[in-house]
């Protein structure tokens, strides 16, 4: 459309499934343009497929525009798409949820917001507990125990780490190596 207010006025026109269809037929003919570069539209596609309600296509390119992002350090931007892949990602969806917590905490970290990082670790601690999984539960150990590092609660970072062996140990860990 040449001009934004015909734009406007032709999908004013449509009801709400019109939409919901016209993004998602948007968003596939995008997959199939951009087949061979789809980080060029990952954010266009997250956008898109939101729209249409697709949620589970709409937070993996979320997800993707958050580690694009947070590749060219736009750490605020990574963020805004890690939050809006968390929002569309269900809280049963554990594995999905612990990745994207995972990454939007380094980030975090990064900024040096030290309040978020730990409130992140924190939700890690709870999924990877419900989990049953060790592995994962050395990971964000040794996470937590760098975050008491930079705060300087050496003695704390110490029993962490201590903790995050131990579990590694369990699982059979490629972290000690």
């Amino acid at each position: 459309f040449r001009h934004q207010l015909i734009q406007q006025f032709l999908y004013g026109q449509l009801d709400e499934a019109e939409r919901a269809y016209l993004h998602e037929d948007t968003a596939a003919a995008l997959e199939m343009l951009y087949q061979e570069s789809p980080d060029d539209i990952v954010v266009a596609l997250a956008w898109h497929y939101g729209a249409a309600g697709v949620t589970g296509k709409a937070a993996h390119y979320a997800r993707l525009a958050g580690e694009l992002a947070a590749n060219r350090y736009a750490n605020d931007e990574a963020i805004e798409h890690f939050n809006h892949a968390l929002a569309l990602t269900p809280e049963q969806n554990r594995i999905d949820r612990f990745v994207l917590l995972l990454a939007r905490e380094a980030i975090y970290g990064w900024q040096g917001n030290r309040a978020a990082q730990a409130k992140d670790l924190d939700e890690l601690t709870v999924i990877a507990g419900a989990l049953n999984d060790p592995d994962a539960l050395a990971r964000v150990e040794l996470r937590r125990a760098d975050l008491k590092r930079l705060t300087s609660d050496i003695a704390s970072a110490l029993d962490t780490v201590q903790r995050a062996v131990t579990l590694a140990e369990r699982a059979g860990n490629a972290l000690l190596e």
